[in-house]
């Protein structure tokens, strides 16, 4: 019984923890995010194009980020507008791929918006002290090593 309980106050943290993962987005870059002429959505967007690299079309940032298509091709057109994304099209096999790239503009904001996350994050975790982040280091390590074995199942 006693095993559940934990459990369920871990799975409870970790959930909580997952729901505040846009915290960085709203607190700490939301300077740089307004100054950039965007909303916390239009930034979690261009983080997501980035992330995914290749190929990335309108329909997987909405199916990644669980937006309606016209959502999606909404903030899209205005990064794009804003010069943080272009346009391309495949030329030679379906001219209605639309794919998204980030332009220089875009890399530039998407730097300093990380190194603001990075210095956030590494205050907190200097807080902790080495034998803490090392127990959670190891933990994050084992648990995503398990999720892996589970998928694969």
């Amino acid at each position: 019984m006693r095993i559940e309980k934990e459990m369920d106050e871990v799975f409870h943290l970790l959930e909580h923890a997952m729901n505040f993962r846009i915290l960085p987005l709203v607190t700490i870059s939301s300077e740089t995010i307004k100054n950039a002429g965007l909303n916390e959505e239009q930034m979690l967007v261009l983080t997501r194009i980035e992330k995914i690299q290749e190929d990335v079309l309108v329909t997987t940032i909405a199916e990644n980020l669980f937006l309606s298509l016209p959502k999606a091709s909404r903030i899209i057109n205005t990064l794009v507008q804003d010069k943080y994304v272009k346009r391309s099209y495949d030329e030679l096999t379906d001219r209605r791929k639309v794919k998204l790239e980030i332009t220089e503009k875009g890399l530039l904001l998407l730097e300093k918006f990380y190194r603001e996350i990075h210095q956030f994050y590494k205050e907190i975790f200097e807080s902790l002290g080495s034998e803490k982040i090392e127990a959670f280091s190891k933990i994050l390590k084992d648990f995503n090593a398990m999720i892996y074995l589970k998928l694969k199942q």
